[in-house]
């Protein structure tokens, strides 16, 4: 009985570089179910800004093509090129009865992120479906914490829900409301907010209200909320990753709270650590250098140092937070000199690192190349295919190269190195023993990113209230401004939803500046033909109880305007009717423009009490 509704922005695609689909041209739009059946299919016409919207009623009482609970998939096809979506149909519960959570910070205002160690209040209101509160009414809380299934902790990581033990239980009051207040805490995996400080992380919780009403079905409401293990976090930038020996180099650190806000005055330590790696008894690490520094008011130290020898180094930078929790950021340093000091590790084949882990298009980018062996090799400059491609002399054990950065390296690129390396038996993997070669291909691939950074549109929502009441107007003024500040025409997708069940999954259509300027996948392979292969494969391991289904049904959304074109100033004015009961919900506001095909996305909460 739900409408589904859909909006695509479509751009041709040459391995990153992006223009304009034929416009006028149709696009089909199709729902599947079950064995890739045909459930509805509509033909859509794209428009001047290169985009398509449109709807489907997901209706239930046809007697053709009637739909019912399960798994669905949105397809849309373009040219022969399918991109698919997921999502799934299932029965709305009819109750007696109405149950809304929501999380309060300790200002009594609705929130969804808190920091650990934060009071929470849990404020359940249950409701008869007229609106009348339902007093005496037994309540009973469950909490869950998100755990990743994967192997790896990225951006990529698949998680799953898990219970906590403890469960609480009350009854509500004769507004119909039941509070209490838990602190927050994580309890599976916490996932790094960002990798220049890994040791600041968050872990995702959701509170379950269970509720049962007189016919004694069960009804269920669902929030959740992000912890962070801190409110401080440390950005740490040596001003280039390659160094010489002896010549100074600056260091820039920054210290903000996660809402961007500088921390003044916070006295934090700068180590530097050499790595020795033929020492198993200092695995961690030599420390060589150690200053106290202190940020100032901009929450930002200036500083620098000289390494007299050549060799690996972490540089850490380390403070204690308030709550005695240590915050610290990190980076490694490729510190040259003479070549026949530098120490080379064991094993090392040929291996590539860069300078820097972003560069702006015309920077010179500087690459240590490690190698066993001198002579020429191949560097080529890879993503989608190989963009570029030179021959260069190696001599070992290192050796720095400069190039220059052009534009079709953007977003990112792979630089990869291959040589030879003479055939013995001792280079040869095991694994790979069933020829003997004259020659082995070695190879290595360091990714970089290139700032795109002028594509990304900034969009500025300003509510008319802070807070609303159940049932009350509410206003918006949205901005679009450039790269530059400057104010920019564009359309715009709007939405008003239920933000607690947003908290509880993946976002079903991932951020449109990742998507268009994201990191492109490494798509190039390396092969040789001098020696035949054989892999010895491993077998899967044990596992444990799944996770929990844990989801809540998606109304809905209060607000759907997918086409709204700013004025030539780039400004717009919205306004809802928000619904007759207490809510967190949220406003997305996702920007576009034509052929530059500049994007942006910006949410901001919208409580209801």
């Amino acid at each position: 009985g739900d409408t589904l509704y859909f909006k695509a922005i479509i751009r041709q695609d040459d391995d990153g570089i992006l223009s304009m689909p034929q416009l006028g041209s149709n696009c089909v739009v199709t729902i599947r179910y079950g064995e890739n059946r045909i459930q509805q299919s509509q033909e859509v016409r794209i428009y001047d800004m290169g985009a398509i919207s449109g709807a489907f009623l997901l209706d239930s009482e046809s007697t053709v093509d009637a739909f019912t609970t399960g798994d669905y998939t949105l397809e849309i096809s373009v040219d022969g090129e399918i991109h698919r979506q997921l999502f799934g149909i299932e029965e709305k519960p009819a109750p007696e009865i109405d149950v809304t959570i929501q999380t309060l910070d300790k200002a009594g205002a609705p929130s969804n992120h808190f920091s650990k160690g934060d009071l929470i209040t849990l404020a359940v209101n249950v409701r008869t479906q007229s609106g009348d509160p339902v007093a005496n009414q037994r309540v009973e809380i469950q909490s869950y914490f998100a755990r990743s299934t994967s192997v790896q902790l990225d951006s990529n990581a698949v998680f799953g829900w898990y219970p906590k033990p403890r469960v609480i239980v009350g009854r509500t009051d004769a507004n119909g409301y039941f509070t209490t207040t838990v602190a927050a805490s994580g309890a599976g995996n916490p996932i790094p907010i960002s990798q220049e400080s890994p040791s600041l992380r968050y872990d995702w919780v959701a509170f379950q209200a269970i509720v049962e009403d007189d016919a004694r079905q069960t009804v269920h409401a669902l929030t959740g909320i992000q912890v962070d293990n801190g409110e401080e976090i440390i950005t740490l930038e040596p001003m280039g990753r390659i160094q010489q020996v002896g010549q100074p180099f600056p260091i820039h650190i920054t210290v903000k709270t996660l809402t961007g806000e500088a921390v003044a005055q916070r006295v934090l330590n700068l180590v530097l650590v050499r790595q020795v790696f033929d020492d198993p008894n200092n695995a961690g690490g030599e420390e060589v250098q150690r200053l106290q520094l202190k940020s100032d008011d901009a929450g930002e130290i200036l500083t620098q140092l000289r390494v007299d020898d050549a060799g690996y180094y972490e540089l850490r930078a380390v403070a204690r937070a308030p709550l005695l929790y240590e915050v610290r950021a990190s980076s490694w340093l490729w510190v040259a000199g003479d070549k026949a000091a530098w120490p080379l590790r064991a094993g090392t084949q040929l291996h590539i690192v860069p300078d820097r882990d972003e560069y702006m298009v015309g920077d010179v980018a500087r690459f240590a190349i490690e190698s066993q062996m001198s002579g020429p090799a191949l560097l080529t400059f890879e993503r989608g295919r190989t963009r570029r491609a030179e021959v260069i002399e190696l001599t070992a054990p290192l050796t720095i190269i400069e190039r220059e950065i052009q534009a079709g390296d953007a977003p990112n690129s792979f630089v990869s190195v291959s040589a030879w390396l003479p055939g013995t038996e001792r280079s040869i993997p095991k694994h790979l023993l069933t020829s003997l070669s004259d020659a082995v291909l070695v190879s290595d691939q360091a990714e970089i990113a290139v700032a795109v950074a002028h594509k990304q549109l900034t969009i500025i929502i300003q509510p008319d209230q802070r807070r609303y009441a159940p049932g009350s107007h509410a206003a918006f003024d949205i901005q679009v401004i450039d790269s530059n500040g400057v104010p920019t025409a564009a359309e715009l997708a709007i939405a008003l939803v239920d933000a607690d069940t947003l908290m509880l999954g993946p976002e079903l259509s991932p951020s449109i500046y990742r998507t268009f300027y994201g990191k492109r996948p490494h798509l190039v392979e390396s092969y040789d033909g001098l020696a035949l292969t054989r892999w010895f494969y491993g077998i899967d391991g044990g596992g444990e109880s799944p996770p929990i289904n844990l989801h809540s049904l998606g109304a809905e959304p209060l607000l759907w305007l997918p086409i709204k074109r700013t004025d030539i100033n780039g400004s717009i004015n919205v306004s809802v009717n928000l619904p007759n009961r207490a809510a967190n919900l949220r406003l997305t506001v996702v920007a576009t423009t034509g052929s530059d095909t500049l994007v942006g996305e910006a949410s901001i909460p919208i409580g209801i009490q």
